[in-house]
């Protein structure tokens, strides 16, 4: 999905914003960028994934968050599937930023 320039005027105007074309060229990039990564959810494969079910009153139901440990194995073969990493942690790519190569 992406957004026309037509667009992004019609939210400015929703917003009462002015833009420039310049920040409507901008703005166009980034939106790209960010529907690009929401895209890729759709990849996710969630067949195994309990549905998110409302309540009658339209407010959904939590679970507590608790953490649940693994083992030694399940560990490294998790971290070992993240092209960049510093002991247990796992960096990714940063949201707001361009991926290397492409132009705003």
């Amino acid at each position: 999905m992406e957004f026309t320039k037509k667009d992004i005027e019609h939210f400015a105007t929703l917003a009462r914003m002015k833009m420039t074309e310049g920040e409507i060229e901008e703005f166009r990039a980034d939106s790209k960028s960010i529907l690009g990564y929401i895209d890729r959810l759709s990849e996710v494969d969630v067949s195994n994934v309990d549905a998110y079910r409302l309540t009658p009153r339209g407010e959904g139901e939590w679970r507590e968050d608790v953490p649940v440990s693994c083992s030694e194995e399940v560990l490294k073969s998790i971290i070992s599937q993240f092209p960049q990493t510093e002991g247990h942690l796992l960096k990714t790519p940063a949201v707001f930023e361009h991926p290397k190569g492409e132009k705003k």
